[in-house]
């Protein structure tokens, strides 16, 4: 008796604003892990000693600020996907900013309903 294993197709949706971006941010789709990795890959590097942008990455209730491009890279690593499982099926958020200011303030925007938001 054969018994057919169906594997549910997990499609990865990633919103990317890139630095200076006029208009509404893009959605891609990707079809597999390591399709969203290497898009990862070619919007980090090449890593530079003095990045010249700041992510702003957000997966669900998860915001994160940062010019470190590895970080980014990371989350998204195998390495550590057991950490982060929880991409698989969420949109997910990755935009560009040319300073830590512009990238808090939309950060801030984003949890504005917390109620840590304000004290």
């Amino acid at each position: 008796m054969a018994v057919e294993i169906k594997h549910n197709h997990m499609t990865y949706r990633i919103h990317y604003a890139k630095l200076n971006l006029q208009g509404d941010i893009p959605c891609l789709e990707f079809n597999s892990i390591d399709d969203l990795r290497s898009f990862i890959d070619s919007i980090v590097y090449p890593l530079k000693l003095v990045n010249e942008k700041i992510y702003l990455l957000a997966i669900d209730d998860e915001i994160i600020v940062t010019d470190n491009g590895l970080l980014v890279y990371e989350i998204f690593d195998g390495n550590i996907n057991a950490l982060y499982p929880f991409y698989e099926g969420v949109d997910i958020f990755i935009q560009e900013y040319s300073s830590y200011e512009e990238a808090y303030k939309v950060a801030l925007d984003m949890r504005e309903d917390h109620p840590l938001c304000y004290s």
